[in-house]
């Protein structure tokens, strides 16, 4: 009977032992399970003279991860600094139109405007949908506006009429004549010309940028976050372009480019429509943020010495461990081997 009894108890520590590592396992399953790689909502815009705002939306998001797509993403804009919200856009996040997509709308006679764009659905891979991203922008100082009044002098015609009539009077003896002369002269008065006055366009400058990065000096620039290991070199590129209705000068802030790296391709005085291409790097060391976060300011100049901007674009990278050209080597213990319990027949004597 003591065998027995020793024999239930040793099953159930055995069953409840087994019981444990099962949990234990489900909770690494968990642990271990694949993330979808990292991704936030970005947003900027843009406010011209004329109420027109305009916006970019950008998942950021690894644009090489092809399977990664989200099928619903807003834009909200609020005019009276975050009390309301009104939805002005909404789109994708999708491979085929780089994670990104734009919109513009019109704010009325408001001075500044609001912009969030949030994610509402899951991401194709399981992620949930990130934090809303925001910006804002301030209508341009330099905004006039033209009133132009066109005045149309009407034709006047004069036409005065004389009448003479002279009377001569003979006297014979036989007859009496009596001829009678009319002249009627016209006058006709010309009115000048008419002229139309065409009203002049209104100045209404703006500038957009868009920042994008790449590590170690090959392969494409994507929005990120990207991973990034101590020692390597992060490549920064800048696209600032100029999208009102004048000539612009540009100029550009990133203070976390490393000293002497930040140059433009081509010129920095833009035409309507017109573009310039900024880079620069940076060696990642190992008392960096993480995330690394930089951000990329733009403003410009008229002609006529008003300022435009300014506007910024962000990104970032991780650390994703290790420093590069450092191999790490993992030390691996020994277990011991559990005992077993060894157990003796009972012997009865008497």
């Amino acid at each position: 009977m003591h065998l027995n009894s020793f024999r239930r108890s040793r099953g159930k520590r055995h069953l409840l032992g087994l019981t444990g590592l099962i949990a234990l396992g489900a909770v690494l399953a968990v642990w271990f399970v694949a993330l979808g790689s990292a991704h936030n909502a970005l947003v900027t815009v843009s406010l011209a003279c004329n109420g027109t705002a305009s916006y970019t939306a950008t998942a950021w998001e690894d644009t090489s991860t092809a399977g990664r797509t989200n099928t619903d993403v807003r834009v909200f804009s609020s005019t009276d600094n975050g009390a309301t919200w009104t939805q002005v856009g909404q789109g994708q996040f999708i491979e085929a139109n780089d994670f990104s997509f734009s919109g513009s709308f019109s704010v009325g006679s408001s001075e500044e405007v609001q912009v969030k764009v949030q994610e509402f659905a899951s991401w194709g891979d399981g992620a949930l949908p990130a934090e809303p991203d925001f910006a804002s922008a301030t209508r341009p100082s330099n905004c006039t506006t033209t009133t132009t009044t066109t005045t149309t002098t009407p034709t006047t015609t004069t036409t005065p009429t004389t009448t003479t009539t002279p009377t001569t009077t003979t006297t014979t003896p036989t007859a009496t004549t009596t001829p009678t002369t009319t002249t009627t002269p016209t006058t006709t008065t010309t009115a000048p010309p008419t002229t139309t006055t065409t009203p002049a366009t209104v100045p209404t400058p703006a500038i957009t940028i868009v920042k994008t990065e790449r590590v170690g000096g090959a392969g494409a620039y994507q929005r990120g976050p990207i991973n990034v290991k101590t020692g390597q070199t992060l490549d920064y590129r800048m696209v600032v372009t100029n999208t009102g209705n004048e000539e612009v000068t540009v100029t550009i802030a990133d203070p976390r480019c490393d000293s002497g790296t930040l140059l433009a391709t081509g010129t920095t005085i833009l035409v309507p429509g017109g573009s310039v291409t900024f880079t620069c790097s940076h060696r990642m060391r190992a008392s960096d943020a993480n995330p690394f976060v930089n951000t990329g300011t733009a403003t410009a100049v008229t002609t006529s010495g008003s300022q435009v901007g300014p506007v910024s674009s962000k990104v970032a990278a991780r650390f994703s461990g290790g420093v590069l050209g450092v191999t790490k080597t993992k030390k691996v213990t020994a277990r011991a081997k559990a005992s077993k319990a060894v157990v003796k027949a009972a012997q009865f004597t008497g």
